[in-house]
């Protein structure tokens, strides 16, 4: 029996593949290593005992981003031992710190929205906007290994355009 994949072959035409890039407050996060983006209606199954799966509650759509990457260490110079990790201007927020845009009492963006831009591609691709909080920033560190962080953001629904 003939491969029908093979029987009839299609010239090949190549694609290229293009990187995600994240701004916040329009300042370009350039320690960013892997971006998940999750986007949810919000809503809840409804379940009968005599229908089974009925459909959907509507709920409070959302969207959440982790953005994962590299704290890096910038020397000053002539000391290797001090650097601006989440000062340096790659993880900022327009100029404010990660960890000073959530909703705690160190808060320094009188608790407005931080707007996220993620883009694929060059200057007319699709862009993913919506505002929200920084709501969770882990750091890790092993020893010979690099530093790295993991940042939580949560904010409205909204679509790649």
């Amino acid at each position: 029996m003939a491969n029908q994949f093979i029987s009839n072959p299609a010239a090949y035409v190549g694609q290229t593949y293009t990187p995600l890039y994240v701004s916040l407050n329009g300042t370009p996060n350039t320690e960013v290593q892997k971006i998940s983006v999750k986007r949810s209606d919000g809503g809840a199954p409804a379940e009968t005992i005599m229908r089974g799966w009925a459909g959907r509650f509507s709920g409070a759509p959302k969207a959440t981003c982790t953005l994962s990457g590299l704290v890096p260490n910038t020397p000053q110079a002539g000391d290797s031992t001090t650097g601006s990790g989440f000062n340096n201007s790659g993880m900022t927020a327009g100029g404010i710190s990660l960890d000073q845009t959530m909703l705690t009492f160190l808060n320094a963006t009188n608790n407005t929205p931080v707007s996220f831009l993620i883009q694929i591609g060059g200057n007319k691709a699709q862009q993913l906007a919506f505002k929200g909080y920084v709501i969770d920033i882990d750091v890790d560190y092993s020893l010979g290994g690099q530093t790295t962080f993991n940042c939580q953001v949560e904010g409205n629904f909204s679509t790649f355009q």
